[in-house]
């Protein structure tokens, strides 16, 4: 798994975390997966979802830096408005990540 290797090989260059609109659920899955992030924030605890910018101070927040900090941030996610904007509108940088080859976003470009 790509992924997996991504995290498993990376050598303290950046803080990997989680941010999802799932339940407390996630911690204990994350556990079982035994994935290697330095924090994760799901809507529950962060009494907000994504997009709204809430959640993303959260995840701020849980990732002991500060709001001055949010230009240095990148969220990776599939849903364009809830990760694309959402993190685009609280300051971060964002990917929007297409699974599809027939998604329209495939064709577009976001900056």
């Amino acid at each position: 798994m790509l992924f997996r290797r991504f995290i498993e090989n990376r050598r303290g260059d950046f803080v990997l975390g989680a941010l999802t609109n799932f339940d407390k659920r996630i911690f204990n899955l994350v556990r079982e997966l035994q994935l290697d992030f330095d924090f994760i924030t799901c809507s529950e605890t962060a009494g907000a979802s994504k997009p709204d910018e809430e959640i993303f101070k959260a995840a701020i927040k849980n990732a002991k830096m500060n709001e001055n900090d949010k230009a240095t941030f990148l969220h990776i996610g599939d849903s364009y408005e809830k990760d694309f904007c959402g993190a685009k509108s609280a300051g971060w940088n964002a990917i929007l990540l297409s699974r599809s080859s027939d998604d329209p976003c495939r064709q577009k470009s976001f900056s």
